[in-house]
């Protein structure tokens, strides 16, 4: 899949370094969106697959939930040294590919595939969602979160947009398109910042 929408994560990456206590707070607050999410299946040990991982902190904190082995994939060099300092001392079931995940082989092996704030960044946002669906198992689960289309995003984005191209959508559109890619949407959860979609894929073309 190629895309021509150009991101500077360095840029992203950097300004997020600066400011630790509001990462802090964003995890804090953000990933108990994914504990309720995920209350809605039943997972124990799950392989887990994050595309655009970055520091990798919301599929730590699902293996934390539920135990398993988790890969991220993520080709961005101050992510991963960011993921390192976080991390240092949760090296068990985590390994970290450094590699664009648009390019890695596509294997339906895991039983949660995810990702978090990246669906925004591309223009065909059903390709992202068959992405998805290339890596996950049959009757496994895809977990996407993004960024809402709403006022307080809308000011966010305008700092954001050094960064390149962003185009968030809203709940329903991006239910809408998983739904006609074949998956069975199994729960959802809002805020202010962020939502996300909880998918089943059911049979191989699910």
């Amino acid at each position: 899949m190629e895309t021509k929408e150009k991101v500077d994560w360095d840029f992203f990456w950097k300004r997020v370094r600066k400011h630790p206590l509001f990462l802090e707070f964003l995890y804090f607050l953000h990933l108990k969106k994914y504990r309720k999410v995920l209350e809605k299946i039943e997972l124990r040990e799950p392989s887990v697959l994050e595309v655009g991982a970055g520091t990798g902190a919301a599929s730590v904190h699902v293996q934390d939930l539920y135990g398993g082995n988790i890969t991220l994939v993520d080709n961005n060099e101050i992510a991963y040294e960011m993921h390192k300092k976080l991390f240092r001392n949760k090296a068990a079931g985590i390994r970290y590919l450094r590699e664009d995940f648009l390019k890695i082989d596509r294997k339906p092996e895991y039983d949660l595939v995810m990702s978090d704030g990246l669906l925004e960044h591309f223009s065909k946002k059903e390709d992202i969602i068959e992405l998805h669906k290339s890596f996950t198992k049959v009757n496994g689960y895809i977990l996407i979160f993004a960024l809402n289309n709403n006022l307080f995003t809308w000011f966010l984005e305008l700092g954001e947009k050094k960064m390149g191209y962003s185009e968030p959508i809203n709940m329903d559109e991006c239910m809408q398109i998983c739904i006609k890619s074949g998956l069975k949407v199994v729960g959802t959860v809002k805020y202010f910042f962020e939502y996300g979609i909880l998918c089943e894929k059911v049979g191989e073309n699910g």
